[in-house]
Formats: C-alpha cells, structure tokens, sequence
C-alpha cells in the first residue's frame, strides 16, 4: 500500500512542519532506516494524517517490531491498522505471521482466511495457512491449502517443501520425496530439502542415497551439526564405524551441547571395541542432559570392562527413568549373576519375563540359577 497524502491536507501545512512530516514518512516507510519505529510512531502521536495513512504508520511499525520479533506490539499495530483501513490483506496476512510466530495458529489460520478472501490470488496468504495446518498436525488441511499455494506460484520451492514435510508426517514418503524433488529443482540450494529427502531414505534403509543426500546438504550448509550426525547414524548402520565416528566428531564441534550427539558417538565407539571412549562420551551426554539411553549404554560400556558394579548402578538409573524397558533389568540381571548376587539377579529376570513374556535370554538364566519363573 503506498502512502495517500490529500492535496489539501498538503497545502494546509506550514513548510517546515510538512518538511518533518514529510521526512518521518519516508523513514517510517523505509524498513532499513534504524529510526523507522521512531518515525511512525512520531506520525501516529501527531495525529496529523488522514485515517488511511495513518493505518500505513501502524503497519510499517508493525512491520519494524516483526522484524525485531517482537510480535505482541506488532499484533497491537497491525491490529490498529485493520481498525483504521480493515482492507488491507496485507496487513492481516502480517498479523498471522505475527501470530504463527507465537504458536497462535488458530488465530493465525483465520487472519490468513481473511487476507486471502481480500486477495484471493496471494500465493503467500495460502502458504502461511498451510504452515499453521501443519503445526495443528491438520495435515490434510495443509496440503490442500499448499496445493492451492502451488498452483498461484508454482515455482515457490519452500511450498513444495513443506508440502513435502506435510506428506512425510501423514507417512506417504513417494509424495514426499517427490515434493522435496521438486523443491531441490527449483531450489539446487535447498539444504534442507537434500537433508529430508535424506531421513526418507534412510527410514526406508537406503543408506547409500541417504548418504548422498546429507552430503549434498552438507556441501551447502557445512555448518549444521544435524546434517553430520543424520549422515554418521546412516555409516553406523552400514556398518562404516570410524566414518560415523568422524561425522558425530564434526557434528559435536559444531554443537558440543547436544547429549544426542556424544551418545551416538558413544555407540560407535562400543562398536570399534573402545569402551573407555565410549564412557567418556556417555558421561559427556548424561552431564548434558540425564537421559535412558546414556546411562543404559554406558553400563553397557561398563559391563564390557568387566566393571560389574559400576554397570549395576548405571542399568539402575536408565529403570528409574523408564521402568517399563525390560532391557536394563535384563542386562542387570547378567551384572548381578557375574557378582554371585543370585536373588537379585533373579528378581531382575523374572522383571524381564512380565514386560516381555518370550524373552528367552531371561528364562535361560532363570534355569542357569535353578529359580522358577
């Protein structure tokens, strides 16, 4: 919308107060000058514009607070916007994104529903809405609304990723590959759409095109530690140990906070026959965040060193988190046995017999200590 200024209202204004006027205008509408907030809020106090040019100050402000993510005052903008001119699609396309931004998808959803009954044709109006289907697990809803999206811009390559990523969540992966396709040919930058496609296959355990994918990803964004780590889970499977550990080592450098990522290493080190290394990396990740899987695999770790007590006290910790795994109890149980603590190990057997009724590695041992089920 372009500033409407009235001749007459031009004409009533001193010079050197229209000079000011004037130069808080093009600040105002200027999203790169660092006084923009200022300026519209200088025309929006001085009450000195026409109704319409007044909902453009509220909007460019709006627009300034958005971009400095800050929503809430930039909802209350566009919101006196809409009051001043409510024909604006644009400004009611901008309070969705504002509110999408704050997890208000429904409220979202319904600006977006009246940006595009303003502008039937905004390409940008559907895709938004769509995306506010998506985080409502509305899936349907979204594609339908992406493939509105599409068929205004059909060559927007963020719409057919997303498209994609809605595809993926309701489980149709040829649909979503094919989407992520699409965005990669419109889009030979789309790192994102490379790393997807990539989980797809991996999940359908084509490891060598997943691998492909992450390192295409990784090519363009060498910087995101979830590209190496995807790619070393994908060597791990195809049994490419020291690859995977290089990968997680890269992944780790680039995001040394990530319990996920020492624990991945971790694994890979117990699979090179490393426990001490794989120790040290499942102690990084329970100092990170306490988790099952760290404390599980490092008295896993443990028990491969022989270190019966320690591997106790660690199976103990991953069952506290979570009881109903029968794993710890079973793996427990063994540590128990080396230690000649034959009740306990016992009660830990029998545990693993109630959570999983054919485990035959419990029912062994339960006869190896002459103990009924």
């Amino acid at each position: 919308m372009r500033w409407v200024v009235a001749v007459a209202f031009m004409a009533a204004m001193a010079g050197p107060v229209w000079a000011d006027i004037e130069s808080d205008m093009r600040d105002c509408a200027a999203s790169s000058s660092a006084g923009q907030i200022l300026a519209c809020s200088r025309l929006i106090d001085g009450r000195r514009l026409r109704p319409r040019n007044q909902a453009q100050a509220y909007f460019n402000r709006g627009v300034a607070h958005a971009q400095n993510k800050r929503f809430p005052k930039a909802i209350a903008d566009y919101t006196a916007s809409l009051g001043l001119y409510p024909a604006s699609a644009a400004a009611y396309y901008s309070r969705g994104v504002a509110r999408h931004h704050l997890k208000q998808y429904v409220r979202a959803i319904e600006d977006y529903g009246e940006a595009i009954r303003l502008d039937p044709k905004s390409s940008l109006a559907y895709y938004g809405r769509g995306l506010s289907h998506s985080r409502l697990n509305q899936y349907m809803r979204a594609i339908s609304t992406f493939d509105k999206a599409i068929g205004l811009n059909p060559g927007d390559a963020p719409i057919y990723y997303s498209r994609g990523l809605a595809y993926a969540r309701m489980g149709n992966n040829r649909r979503a590959i094919a989407d992520y396709t699409s965005a990669m040919t419109l889009d030979p930058n789309s790192a994102q759409a490379y790393y997807s496609r990539g989980l797809i296959r991996a999940k359908q355990a084509d490891y060598r095109e997943a691998i492909a994918d992450y390192t295409k990803a990784i090519g363009i964004d060498p910087k995101d530690a979830a590209l190496y780590d995807a790619r070393g889970i994908a060597l791990h499977r195809q049994g490419r140990y020291r690859k995977a550990v290089a990968d997680y080592t890269q992944a780790i450098a680039l995001d040394p906070r990530s319990a996920g990522k020492y624990n991945h290493r971790g694994i890979a080190y117990q699979r090179l026959k490393r426990p001490r290394k794989a120790i040290e990396d499942f102690s990084r990740a329970i100092g990170q965040k306490p988790g099952f899987a760290a404390y599980y695999n490092r008295g896993n770790a443990y028990f491969d060193l022989g270190q019966y007590r320690k591997a106790v006290a660690d199976y103990g910790a991953a069952i506290r988190l979570d009881p109903t795994r029968y794993q710890p109890y079973s793996n427990r149980g063994y540590a128990y046995e080396k230690l000649r603590r034959r009740a306990s190990a016992i009660g830990d057997f029998r545990k693993v017999l109630q959570l999983s009724p054919n485990h035959r590695g419990a029912a062994q041992g339960l006869k190896r200590l002459k103990a009924r089920p």
